[in-house]
């Protein structure tokens, strides 16, 4: 109950703080993405879709593995009699 209360508290406290800080404004450059897709459109225009979508398809299967790994690793890890 204290310490539920602390955190209101804490919480109320930083929340009328950053009340008086001024609003981010956020300034979105075109001419970058520009520039990206210009480069992208250059690269698919050497490389065929198909080799682009098989090493789109490579790379996502290794991070997927690698999360399957590391899952199986931690599992491995909980099981108190190994």
């Amino acid at each position: 109950m204290l310490l539920k209360a602390v955190s209101i508290l804490l919480i109320h406290v930083t929340k009328w703080s950053l009340f008086f800080l001024p609003d981010i404004n956020w300034v979105f450059e075109p001419s970058t993405v520009s520039a990206f897709t210009n480069i992208l459109r250059g690269v698919t225009y050497f490389l065929p879709m198909q080799t682009v979508a098989q090493i789109f398809q490579l790379v996502i299967s290794l991070l997927l593995f690698r999360v399957g790994v590391a899952i199986v690793k931690v599992i491995w890890d909980m099981v108190p009699w190994l």
